[in-house]
């Protein structure tokens, strides 16, 4: 019986295998499908900048109903450390305000498409 199975799957095997003489033809490549708005994980390059762009997050983020009150707390904890003289750690907690922001916005977005969609209907 053991036999027999291993023969069965060394043929099956077998026959799978082997080249083809037809050529492989690639698929072609498709454009790339828009997954929507993009996250900037960049590190910014000084406070400045990232609380700037922290900061106009937020304000979008706001505009659209959808300002998570961890971003308050990360700009202010930020300035904290830029006051401190910790311009690195200063620069993370604006970064991470700016990245919480946005995903603030998209969050928003998706609510929106959610409630059109599956609410409102065609």
């Amino acid at each position: 019986m053991r036999i027999s199975f291993l023969l069965v799957i060394g043929f099956a095997l077998t026959a799978c295998g082997g080249a083809d003489d037809e050529a492989v033809v690639a698929a072609p490549v498709e454009a790339p499908v828009d997954t929507g708005p993009q996250i900037n994980t960049d590190p910014s390059s000084s406070y400045e900048e990232a609380r700037e762009a922290a900061v106009a997050a937020v304000e979008l983020a706001a505009a659209k109903g959808h300002a998570w009150n961890v971003t308050d707390t990360l700009i202010k904890n930020a300035a904290k450390a830029a006051a401190d003289g910790d311009e690195a750690s200063a620069i993370l907690l604006a970064d991470e305000a700016r990245f919480q922001a946005q995903l603030a916005v998209i969050q928003a977005d998706r609510e929106v498409d959610a409630w059109r969609n599956n609410v409102i209907g065609d």
